[in-house]
């Protein structure tokens, strides 16, 4: 008995090593992960809900709801950028130049339900044709804060595709945190060449002319 009791102690602190190994390995790759993400505020300044709000779509955007500095403003709906000195045109511009993977999404409000409205990642193809995948952000019923909620799904962002959120309040703000997991280039998606986390947070910086301080 006393043999089985400590065979047992012995895999059991190798079962509870390796889970900290694993746990200590996934923590690194989700810190490269996440290390640059893109940022767009978009506001409702008006009393009135606004629906089927488009983001990005580089390629089908209205052209003059642009600003001199950036922003893109229609009828009370004002879309800006949420780093510094990056603005949301530029943000587009980039998507429509290139080519990014995203799987994870951080979604925040001012006001708590905001972060509940459902949202859809569309994409069209070169023969006009869209598809969709509609998410339901849910909160982690563990975590403390009602204001922020992650969508760990799976899309692509270049100028043929958008998110689209469908119903944002009156008189509120919301932030959408987008993390690329791999960027990939437009002459090189055919031949399957694809960049690591490491070589996005570069190209970002320089894309996005952050520089780190």
């Amino acid at each position: 008995m006393k043999k089985v009791k400590l065979l047992f102690s012995k895999l059991k602190k190798i079962f509870i090593n390796q889970k900290a190994k694993v746990t200590k390995e996934k923590n690194i790759y989700e810190k490269q992960l996440t290390s640059q993400p893109y940022i767009v505020n978009i506001e409702n300044t008006t009393d009135k809900p606004i629906n089927d709000v488009v983001l990005f779509f580089g390629n089908n955007q209205n052209e003059n709801k642009f600003t001199k500095d950036g922003k893109y403003v229609e009828s009370g709906l004002v879309i800006s950028s949420g780093i510094p000195d990056v603005t949301y045109k530029q943000i587009v511009n980039n998507f429509v130049d290139n080519h990014f993977s995203v799987s994870l999404t951080y979604i925040q409000s001012i006001t708590s339900n905001q972060v509940l409205e459902k949202l859809t990642f569309k994409y069209q193809d070169a023969n006009g044709n869209f598809f969709g995948k509609v998410i339901v952000p849910t909160i982690d019923p563990y975590q403390q804060q009602t204001n922020i909620v992650a969508v760990k799904s799976n899309y692509y962002l270049d100028g043929n595709s958008s998110i689209i959120l469908h119903k944002i309040y009156s008189k509120t703000t919301l932030k959408i945190y987008i993390y690329p997991e791999v960027k990939m280039y437009n002459s090189k998606i055919n031949d399957g060449k694809y960049y690591t986390n490491k070589d996005i947070s570069i190209k970002l910086q320089a894309i996005l002319q952050i520089n780190d301080k």
